[in-house]
């Protein structure tokens, strides 16, 4: 496997960049086709003049924006880092809806199963589940009676 100088690099990233075919690139070069896309990936990122890309940038962004989300699921839990899981259930299912799940879970190291059985499966009354299925039972009894009475 060669390895490429700095400038051989930048050569090769820029016949890349200004869209010459790849047969004539791996003939001036004589570097592999895998050779230049990997280069020009990851000259993409970083460019040549060693300015960062757009797409870089939007991925930092949104890597920020759910740490964020994900601090403030932490400050807003009635519970510590460290509680018992119950606990931690608890604590989620009071934010449910206000955050994704994906954010919920990962910022108190909850699994999703874990977190999705304790809100659909839990055997309390006021689960979302208990609920919708004590107003599909209450709408069909209504059918029912309609029926009879006709």
């Amino acid at each position: 496997m060669k390895s490429y100088t700095e400038a051989e690099r930048k050569t090769i990233y820029d016949l890349w960049k200004a869209n010459t075919s790849m047969r004539e690139i791996t003939a001036l070069t004589g570097a592999s086709r895998s050779t230049v896309y990997r280069i020009g990936k990851a000259y993409g990122q970083k460019g040549n003049n060693g300015c960062i890309s757009r797409k870089y940038v939007a991925n930092l962004e949104s890597k920020v924006k759910r740490l964020e989300q994900k601090l403030e699921v932490i400050k807003t839990a009635r519970c510590s880092f460290h509680a018992p899981l119950r606990e931690k259930l608890i604590a989620l299912e009071a934010l449910y809806g206000k955050y994704s799940v994906h954010v919920l879970c990962e910022a108190m190291e909850v699994s999703r199963g874990t977190f999705y059985n304790h809100i659909f499966r839990n055997k309390r009354d006021n689960t979302w589940c208990m609920q919708n299925i004590a107003k599909y039972s209450a709408r069909k009894s209504r059918e029912c009676m309609r029926r009879a009475t006709r």
